[in-house]
């Protein structure tokens, strides 16, 4: 249930015009992932004034097409809402599926109290596996430029 309530809501704020900003955050699911902790700050901080404190999250890749999404809460067993979350926005803001599963479950001690922490896999369909759908969408690539294009900028 707390997965398809993330897929639901982030349809509602594309329905409700937040698409712009959240298609603005970023050029692929990476870059999106990693901005996630600005865009709870904005929200908690700036749109809403709240005094709750949002989850946080880290985003690594892991070589062949894969991503590891890290997500840090001092609310406990609402990740679901995050797996929800991320398929849907691969989907609406990025047209891809990707596949989400959780790999880690664990709780630590922090100075602010005990932390949910929550390992996620994200792995793209097959056709966004190969090629440079993938790095475009899913993923950043470092693409080294020739002596030519850097003199070309210049």
């Amino acid at each position: 249930m707390w997965e398809m309530y993330g897929e639901f809501l982030i349809t509602f704020a594309c329905e409700t015009g937040w698409e712009k900003m959240l298609a603005c955050m970023a050029n692929n699911l990476q870059e999106f992932l990693d901005n996630l902790n600005s865009m709870h700050y904005f929200i908690d901080q700036i749109a809403f004034k709240s005094e709750m404190r949002g989850p946080t999250f880290q985003c690594e890749s892991m070589g062949e097409g894969a991503l590891r999404l890290h997500y840090f809460s001092h609310r406990q067993g609402l990740f679901p809402i995050v797996k929800g979350l991320v398929h849907r926005t691969a989907r609406l803001l990025y047209e891809m599926e990707v596949r989400v599963s959780v790999v880690e479950r664990s709780q630590e001690r922090r100075k602010s109290g005990m932390v949910e922490h929550v390992v996620f896999s994200l792995e793209p369909d097959d056709e966004h596996r190969a090629g440079k759908r993938l790095a475009y969408k899913f993923k950043r690539q470092m693409n080294p430029i020739s002596e030519v294009e850097a003199n070309a900028s210049l």
